[in-house]
């Protein structure tokens, strides 16, 4: 019988070896997943029998993202599945705005359709009526701008710290999907200016305006508050304190 060269058998084997390993070197080929996608913003099309599925890139894991906006009467939620970079972390986040709330969670799983979890609308309990102030505002969490025109909205008694009203948008986008959210609401402050947040897979903007008086959140939609300004002063008070000043500093 014909002997192997030892050096054959030695490529042979590094070959063998090379061919076992390669899926344990990063960088190598991976699996690609399939995933739920969909956007549910009280509608139900995340349900399991309306749902896509969706074929992601080999470095994506499937995700889902529960976001649940509140006001200081409202609730709603919103829910996104579909496919995203395997690098992000599970996040618990939430992020205030003046008497508005948005609250994020997003997980990510490493199986075929794994990101089926929640597929059920949340319900969320009667939120408590504390003894009400002076200020009313309109209140509304639309899924379009017609929703919250002033024609279709509550009126609402405001209370304990809400004292002004807020007129605007939430802009959000996860993923592929963006959703803008129009909002009238109960407010902190009597200004309000532009919040951003923004993550891997995730970005925010909350944009309006906010104001003091009942029902003043009427139509905000020309007056956005990009920055947070000083109180204005008028020029009449000044001279007043101007004078108030010199005369009693006289001798």
């Amino acid at each position: 019988m014909e002997r192997i060269p030892q050096r054959t058998c030695r490529r042979a084997m590094i070959a063998l070896v090379c061919l076992v390993l390669a899926p344990l070197i990063p960088g190598a080929e991976a699996q690609t997943l399939e995933c739920y996608s969909c956007l549910d913003y009280n509608d139900g099309s995340c349900s399991q029998d309306k749902a896509a599925k969706t074929s992601c890139n080999p470095d994506q894991y499937c995700t889902e993202t529960n976001a649940t906006l509140e006001t200081s009467h409202n609730y709603s939620y919103l829910l996104v599945k579909g496919c995203g970079n395997r690098s992000i972390d599970d996040m618990l986040e939430h992020v205030p705005f003046y008497g508005i709330s948005l609250h994020f969670h997003l997980s990510q799983c490493n199986s075929s359709l794994c990101n089926n979890l929640n597929t059920e609308k949340t319900i969320y309990p009667e939120k408590p009526t504390p003894e009400p102030n002076n200020v009313q505002c309109y209140s509304c969490i639309g899924n379009s701008a017609t929703e919250c025109s002033s024609s279709n909205v509550s009126i609402l008694n405001c209370y304990g710290k809400y004292g002004y009203c807020f007129d605007g948008n939430v802009n959000l986008t996860i993923g592929n999907y963006t959703v803008v959210i129009p909002i009238k609401s109960c407010s902190l402050r009597p200004r309000c200016p532009i919040q951003t947040f923004s993550s891997d897979n995730l970005s925010l903007e909350i944009k309006g305006a906010c104001c003091e008086g009942n029902l003043c959140n009427h139509d905000l939609s020309n007056r956005t508050q990009y920055v947070d300004l000083p109180p204005l002063v008028l020029l009449e008070d000044l001279t007043i304190k101007a004078n108030s000043s010199s005369n009693n500093t006289t001798v």
